[in-house]
């Protein structure tokens, strides 16, 4: 096979949904039987080849493994769910450690609990009152009211409870008044997700002190630690409506901008060494300097598929140029999909998953434009306005069948939306966000004014777009029986 990576990826997410691993690996042999043929037109017929084998090996062994890791989950959330039987609605005492900081949401504060009876359970513990300033390794005590996690109240709705218990929270703690706090945690604080926890507080306490409006607030607390419980309602619906929604999620667009202000920043401090340097490592330092940011950047985000797909092609983007090979889209796709599925099976049927992985493929469906340094300004400015239409377009056509089944909708005015929402968000929006958020991890206090009024006016224009591309009739309801003809429009149309 002239691509392991992609196929085993396939096999690997057949195997999660549950196809049986003697269609893959009839699949498997109908592809084999083909390639052979090709194979001895190109080459001599006597000249043996051992790849068919050892690539139906490969794929069938994925298959297996992602059956395997879907009922590992599956089991895991029944005991879970089995578990949390007793969280039926009656106060009960409490008694935990704070694992993450706290979050201000509307109805009062939100903060993730490690439960010491029963141990290693987490449960959401929602305050209705304004937070104390908790700390990740705070030991609680209180009284509160459990509840289990409602099942949708439609078929299409999203299950939150799905996703809260492939997360490993089990239920959710009510209380009005907030929990005593009577000691600390001294295992908590010196582990990862403690110091990650310190990090997220400082930053969300540093961006709520800026004198931001809601709707910048919301955004900018969405694009460094992907919390968009503060993004207004109105606000979210218009992203979603406008086709922005990629926006909100911090992914590949967030990602490649933190790579490229990293690797200039590290080219321009080893510029000067560069005659004591050799070569090889002078290429390849600011790459082995990525790698940690974007892990950071990644544990910060709380790893959504989003992130966690951009963060393993950026990482094996950066693997390749260290070992001087030349990255691969299609295999760097197919890794990013195998480190999803390996670490949450269940992400496969989720929209966040689904609608990135397509928006990806279709974009680097496209070939690149051919560069024309000796052209005029306008010319090139010209030609990277049309190249940004049409990343644009095929994302919007080649997740359009996937909008309509998760959403209802069809934004007929997504591509251009994005040809001016993109640009402002990869000029201001997120150089300013990541800037603020930067400056309030390290100081822990508001960022500055400046680049207080640079984010409120890049979030003003990015407002307007998405509440301009969701008005009524500019957004198209969508039925079921829509979708054949929007994948045979989007498919094509996407890789046209």
């Amino acid at each position: 096979m002239d691509r392991p990576v992609p196929m085993a990826a396939l096999a690997f997410g057949a195997g999660v949904l549950g196809v049986p691993l003697s269609w893959i690996a009839g699949g498997v042999c109908l592809l084999l039987v083909r390639d052979g043929r090709q194979r001895r037109r190109r080459l001599h017929p006597s000249v043996p080849s051992y790849s068919g084998f050892a690539g139906l090996v490969l794929l069938v062994a994925a298959a297996a493994l992602g059956s395997l890791r879907a009922r590992q989950e599956a089991q895991g959330l029944a005991a879970l769910r089995n578990g949390a039987a007793w969280m039926d609605g009656r106060e009960e005492a409490l008694e935990g450690t704070v694992l993450d900081a706290p979050a201000d949401t509307r109805g009062g504060c939100r903060v993730l609990l490690g439960l010491r009876d029963p141990s290693n359970t987490l449960v959401q513990l929602q305050i209705a009152c304004p937070c104390p300033p908790y700390r990740p390794g705070d030991v609680l005590r209180g009284r509160a009211r459990f509840l289990s996690w409602k099942p949708p109240a439609n078929p299409g709705e999203f299950d939150l409870g799905s996703y809260r218990r492939a997360r490993g929270i089990a239920g959710l703690a009510v209380c009005s008044l907030p929990p005593f706090l009577v000691g600390f945690d001294t295992e908590h604080p010196g582990s990862v997700a403690g110091l990650v926890a310190d990090l997220r507080g400082r930053i969300r306490r540093g961006l709520d002190g800026a004198e931001l409006s809601p709707d910048a607030a919301g955004l900018a607390l969405a694009l460094v630690v992907g919390d968009r419980s503060s993004v207004p309602d109105e606000l979210g619906r218009d992203f979603s409506r406008s086709g922005l929604a990629h926006l909100l999620a911090i992914s590949g667009l967030h990602l490649a901008l933190t790579a490229g202000l990293v690797l200039s920043l590290a080219r321009l401090v080893l510029l000067p060494m560069a005659r004591r340097l050799s070569p090889g490592w002078l290429l390849g330092a600011p790459y082995a300097v990525l790698v940690p940011v974007v892990c950071l950047q990644t544990a910060l985000a709380g790893a959504p598929p989003s992130c966690l797909r951009a963060a393993t092609m950026i990482i094996h983007l950066c693997a390749a140029r260290l070992l001087g090979r030349r990255g691969d889209s299609a295999s760097s796709l197919g890794l990013a999909a195998l480190v999803c599925l390996s670490v949450q099976p269940s992400a496969l049927r989720e929209a966040g998953f689904q609608l990135s992985f397509a928006a990806t493929a279709a974009i680097l469906w496209i070939p690149p434009p051919a560069p024309s340094p000796g052209a005029a300004w306008w010319r090139r400015l010209a030609r990277s306005a049309f190249g940004l239409l049409r990343v644009s377009l095929a994302a919007t056509l080649g997740t359009a069948p996937l909008v309509a089944w998760h959403f209802g909708t069809l934004p007929v005015l997504g591509p251009l939306a994005n040809l001016v929402a993109v640009p402002v968000a990869s000029l201001a929006l997120l150089p300013a966000a990541l800037l603020a958020g930067t400056w309030s991890g390290a100081t822990g206090t508001a960022p500055p004014l400046p680049l207080s009024m640079v984010l409120e006016a890049a979030c003003g224009i990015e407002a307007l777009a998405a509440r301009t591309a969701s008005i009524e009739g500019w957004v198209l309801p969508m039925l079921p029986r829509d979708l054949p003809g929007l994948v045979l429009a989007g498919g094509p149309g996407s890789w046209c």
